[in-house]
């Protein structure tokens, strides 16, 4: 029986311990609490930009450090003047911890170089501006290298020989710097150039109701060929001003091409920035009184700092607020100087204060709070000691908060020691004097890169990626690390080296320098797929005159779109111009894949009246003038064409002339249109013909006698014989045929008004005479006249 009792009695001591333990495990358990991190621009009046929680592991009540870079606003950096890195001490409470951050946003820096070409004599034959978005620590410097990155020799120029010559320029990250290249043409072959001449652009930003809100300028010294352009960026090569956007809802270019060398304007319709957080003042107001009652001095305490709901921010004295000059806390009193106000209230105080020189009751004077610091290593050997201290003042069992970054430092060179779970603020009571220990380590020493940054671009210089090479590999001096395509650097995805491109793929940079290198890509081909646009063209009566289609076979990313360009992607009808007075977008988007339309407004370009003009001399065969004449038109045709002046349709022989027998001439004169020509052409008076009397009747004569040379065949048959003739010596087209067959035709109408006796078809032949007369008159007018 006692046996059985010790068995139990042994049990249950043995219980009662596991449990004690157990409590204990328990006790010191850790779990995930969240961690309330509300950030603050401090270049926007410490506007709250984010909120966002961050689950971390730990035990309630003791301090650790969090690393809260995982949810940092893009486009931030933490600053250094409040918030001193990424990673900061945070004491976790199962009831919510919340914790300020102080960010800024990241400076964009631009490194560029103005490099000047001249010759020997001083004549500057170009300019160039270089510049590089690469950034690097403080101290540090861009290579420019000749040959790369857009640093080229005019073309046509080389490198003066016996001049001094800065192929490799360094200039700090950041800033700007110049240099002059002497350079001589190769070959003598180049003449000499005019200095580059600036591309400006004045922009004008408005609002929609037209209230200018600034101006700026934008220009280069870029040059391009003849009705090439220069394309200013938003963004890049002007700003909006600052505190606006882009207005919403309105159509409007900000990629504006102004012509190499030409100055323009442009005006951007924009709209002030809304803030989305309107931040609430948090406000305590202080009274300070005697202990009678007698009210000595007032003051406000207020911060914009945000929380969530349920939350307070805690008004400290010493640091929010201060205490009447001359007085101090008065003794004897237990009062709270720490005071807590829910996030955007209003609350007040009141604290009993007396003087410090009272006649009285004198008090002492504020005793000083101390902390003296020690940094050691973890190896336990002092590296630095510093000593914080305060005169500020609290209620009994309070204590002054020293905090690392703001009442004391580490020291030059070290940080803390990784590893290392460590508290940085440290609470000592008002009045007392404390010690603490930090465990540090040196700083690593600087580790110099040697840097090349690659730039992928199409061949029209679009940037489809960028991507950084970097090596802690060093050489000795004039040495340099080669950077390998495939190796240290690859091509972005979907993209391989464009073809029928001469380039380096293996880029040396010299041990420590910072370089860049753009490589020519293309992408890898896959199913094509055409962005097309439909265009008409139209009379502001809605007349369609006119319709084409614009289409490409380039790609980019999902909601991004391709722009059909009137004078490059599409043309405007032959004769027509854009409508005036007529608001119209020239630039046409078409998301990338789609098929759009889109309507133009046009009208007929004026026509210039421009006369065609040709003067004809008549003249002997001994160059006798007998006769000039002027003929012209009004008639148009294309460059190249011309108008022909016909010899009787356009113009006539002087009376009395014919063309000079024996002579090789041109009758159908072509003059371009537009032109004023001259022609001459050789005449000869008409040989008279004595008449010949009536035939009596009773007695006709054979019209077919050979020995009469006056019968109508005979003179039929000589005027054949001149018409051939001239006709084997002039141009022989269809139009002098018909001149001729209705010369032939003319000249047998005066035959046949000569009476004949006996003819008994007389009246037959005048009809049939001028019917053909008539046919070949409406057969010359109707035949068209426009040379080709």
């Amino acid at each position: 029986m006692k046996k059985s009792m010790r068995k139990i009695l042994v049990a249950c001591l043995t219980l009662a311990m596991l449990m004690v333990n157990s409590l204990n495990v328990f006790a010191a358990v850790s779990e995930d609490f969240n961690i309330k991190f509300i950030f603050h621009d401090t270049d926007n009046n410490d506007q709250v930009i984010k909120e966002e929680y961050l689950t971390v592991n730990g035990t309630e009540g003791v301090a650790q450090d969090v690393d809260f870079s995982s949810i940092m606003p893009e486009g931030y950096e933490v600053d250094s003047r409040f918030t001193e890195s990424t990673t900061v001490s945070v004491t976790p409470y199962l009831d919510g911890t919340s914790r300020e951050v102080y960010v800024k946003k990241v400076q964009q820096t631009v490194t560029t170089l103005y490099v000047t070409y001249q010759l020997a004599d001083g004549n500057v034959v170009d300019t160039q501006t270089v510049t590089t978005g690469a950034t690097g620590a403080e101290g540090e410097a861009w290579t420019f290298m000749l040959g790369c990155d857009g640093y080229e020799l005019p073309e046509g120029y080389k490198l003066a020989e016996g001049e001094e010559k800065y192929t490799t320029v360094s200039v700090p990250f950041g800033a700007a710097s110049g240099v002059t290249l002497t350079v001589e043409p190769i070959n003598g072959t180049v003449d000499p150039v005019k200095p580059a001449k600036e591309t400006v652009l004045n922009i004008t930003f408005e609002t929609v109701d037209g209230t200018k809100v600034g101006e700026t300028t934008a220009k280069t010294t870029a040059t391009g060929g003849e009705g090439e352009a220069w394309t200013f960026m938003l963004g890049q090569d002007y700003q909006l001003p600052e505190g606006y956007k882009l207005a919403e809802g309105k159509d409007q270019t900000t990629n504006i091409q102004i012509p190499f060398g030409a100055v323009g304007g442009a005006t951007i319709i924009v709209e002030p920035i809304k803030s989305d957080v309107t931040a609430k003042e948090t406000v305590l107001n202080i009274t300070f009184e005697t202990v009678d009652g007698e009210v000595v001095g007032e003051t406000t305490a207020k911060t914009t700092a945000t929380g969530a709901e349920g939350e307070a921010w805690t008004f400290m004295l010493g640091t929010d607020y201060q205490l009447p000059e001359g007085y101090q806390l008065a003794t004897g009193v237990d009062q709270v100087t720490n005071v807590q106000v829910p996030f955007g209230a209003m609350g007040g105080h009141v604290l009993i204060v007396e003087p410090i020189n009272g006649t009285v009751d004198p008090v002492e004077p504020a005793k000083e709070t101390v902390l003296n610091v020690t940094f050691e290593t973890v190896d336990g050997e002092v590296v630095g000691t510093t000593t914080a201290s305060t005169t500020a003042v609290g209620g009994e069992d309070e204590a002054w908060t020293f905090m690392l970054g703001e009442d004391f430092q580490l020291p030059e060179g070290y940080q803390l020691a990784e590893g290392v779970d460590q508290v940085t603020n440290i609470q000592v009571p008002f009045g007392a004097t404390a010690g603490h220990t930090m465990i540090v380590e040196a700083v690593p020493s600087e580790t110099v890169e040697t840097v090349l940054n690659v730039t992928f671009e199409t061949v029209d210089g679009e940037v489809v990626d960028t991507t950084t090479a970097k090596t802690t590999a060093t050489g000795g001096e004039g040495e340099a690390w080669t950077f390998m395509l495939g190796t240290d650097f690859q091509l972005p995805e979907g993209y391989q080296l464009a073809e029928g491109v001469d380039q380096v793929t293996n880029i040396q940079v010299p041990f420590g320098a910072t370089a860049g290198h753009t490589m020519i890509v293309e992408a890898v081909p896959s199913e094509t797929v055409e962005t097309v646009l439909n265009v008409t063209f139209e009379t502001i009566y809605g007349e369609k005159v006119g319709e084409t289609t614009a289409s490409t076979t380039a790609v980019g990313g999902e909601g991004e779109a391709w722009t059909f360009m009137l004078g490059t992607d599409f043309q405007l009808p032959e004769g027509y111009q854009l409508a005036t007075g007529v608001d119209q977008v020239t630039n046409i988007q078409i998301p990338f894949g789609a098929i759009g339309g889109h309507t133009m407004i046009v009208e007929p370009i004026p026509a210039e009246t421009v006369e065609t003009v040709l003067t004809i001399t008549f003249e002997t065969v001994d160059g006798e003038v007998v006769d000039t004449k002027t003929v012209s038109t009004t008639a148009v045709g294309g460059e190249g064409e011309a108008w022909t002046f016909m010899l009787g349709t356009d113009f006539q022989l002087p009376e009395g002339y014919q063309l000079a027998e024996g002579v090789d001439q041109v009758t159908n004169i072509q003059v371009p249109f537009g032109a004023t020509g001259g022609h001459t052409m050789i005449v000869e008076k008409i040989q008279s013909v004595d008449p010949v009397d009536p035939v009596d009747p009773v007695d006709p004569v054979e019209p077919t006698d050979p020995t009469d040379p006056t019968t109508p065949d005979d003179t039929k048959k000589d005027d054949n014989k001149a018409d051939d003739k001239n006709n084997s010596k002039v141009d022989n087209t269809k139009a002098d045929k018909t001149a001729n067959k209705a010369k032939k035709a003319e000249k047998k109408a005066e035959n046949a008004e000569t009476p004949q006796t006996g003819d008994s078809a007389h009246v037959v032949m005048n009809i049939l005479v001028m019917a053909i007369c008539a046919a070949a008159i409406v057969t010359v007018i109707c035949r068209k006249r426009h040379v080709r």
